[in-house]
């Protein structure tokens, strides 16, 4: 029938629809038409680079339909400049990274680099093509290019956006801790800190602060090999967590308590959170007065005296000391609880004594 439609005199084999879409762009986009472009592209009067409304090519739609086939139709036509960059500021390099990380999408982002298309293009609106893997979590991807010449250091400042390790650590994943050494031995910034967001939920956990990637690591991915490779590399254990616009910032361990444990919290959960509280006190993490917000030592002894979960306040009390918090503010907190808080209150009592204990 297309054969048959293009022979017609005067037909407009570019002729677009509302959307400023030409039977190009529709058939680039659907894989299952690619006989259909082959006989378009065979028309003598074709026009491969024109835009839709969107100022997006035809290319743009042959790489979105993740076939490799109808990329190479489209991509291989001498007009057409693969390295170059969409009005957007994408090049279909960021499209491959940005879609779904299949076996064909793989293949298609080294066939890209292969061909010479820009490995670390579109910087100012997009980030680099490996900000894009990281933000979808197409972490094979991001090996890929990381081995090819990716450079983790160039990350923009954009606002509200993470940065490649935040995308890298807010859950877990089997391949997180292996791509974290790549990324820490090409450089990338260890401390960078997002800024506040309100109810950003993302899967089961709800990330209502700024925080750094030590701070993911922790009840993100809840990875404590992670927070080791973090440390070593220098991220600060007594960095900023909490909401600046609130004025509720803190130290990472208090940011933990508010979030952990709750009803979604596994025993495995807990023993890696446990295991990571352990690691920062041992850096000297402030569980005492740090910036404005509660304090890791206030909201355990709340947990313990108002919903009789001692866990948090006994894994302070045995691994915390005097230099990540002052005795005279655990009695400050002891003398805000009512007279008839005699167990909390007694708690709060040996600590500070144990605290007194220690040798200088």
């Amino acid at each position: 029938m297309i054969k048959l439609l293009l022979t017609q005199p005067g037909i407009n084999v570019s002729e677009a629809n509302n959307l400023g879409q030409t039977p190009l762009h529709v058939c680039a986009a659907n894989p299952e038409l690619l006989e259909a472009t082959r006989i378009l592209l065979a028309h003598p009067d074709i026009q491969t680079t024109v835009t839709d409304a969107d100022d997006m090519p035809p290319l743009a739609f042959a790489v979105e339909s993740g076939s490799i086939a109808m990329f190479d139709l489209i991509a291989n036509r001498p007009e057409v400049d693969i390295s170059s960059l969409f009005s957007d500021g994408r090049n279909v390099l960021h499209m491959v990274c940005s879609s779904e990380e299949t076996e064909d999408s793989k293949r298609l982002a080294e066939d890209l680099l292969d061909r010479g298309v820009p490995i670390n293009d579109g910087l100012e609106t997009w980030g680099s093509p490996l900000y894009c893997a990281m933000e979808k979590r197409n972490f094979d991807i991001a090996l890929m290019l990381l081995s090819r010449g990716a450079d983790p250091k160039l990350e923009i400042d954009a606002g509200h956006r993470w940065g490649h390790l935040h995308h890298l650590l807010w859950k877990p994943h089997p391949r997180q801790t292996e791509l974290l050494r790549e990324l820490l031995a090409k450089g990338v910034e260890v401390d960078r800190r997002t800024v506040d967001y309100a109810n950003l939920s993302r899967d089961t956990i709800v990330f209502d602060f700024g925080g750094t990637p030590l701070a993911f690591a922790l009840f993100g991915a809840k990875n404590v090999e992670c927070m080791k490779l973090l440390l070593r590399a220098g991220a600060r254990a007594r960095a900023m967590s909490g909401s600046a616009e609130q004025g509720k910032e803190q130290s990472i361990i208090a940011t933990l308590f508010q979030t952990f444990p709750d009803d979604t919290t596994t025993e495995e959960d807990f023993e890696n959170i446990k295991e990571g509280v352990v690691l920062l006190l041992k850096r000297a993490t402030d569980i005492g007065r740090f910036g404005e917000g509660a304090t890791a030592l206030e909201l355990a002894s709340d947990a313990a005296h108002y919903a009789e979960n001692w866990a948090l306040l006994s894994l302070l009390m045995e691994h915390a000391t005097i230099l990540t918090v002052d005795p005279d503010y655990v009695q400050e907190l002891s003398d805000d609880y009512e007279p008839e808080a005699v167990e909390i209150k007694a708690a709060l009592a040996k600590f500070k004594k144990e605290l007194l204990a220690e040798p200088v």
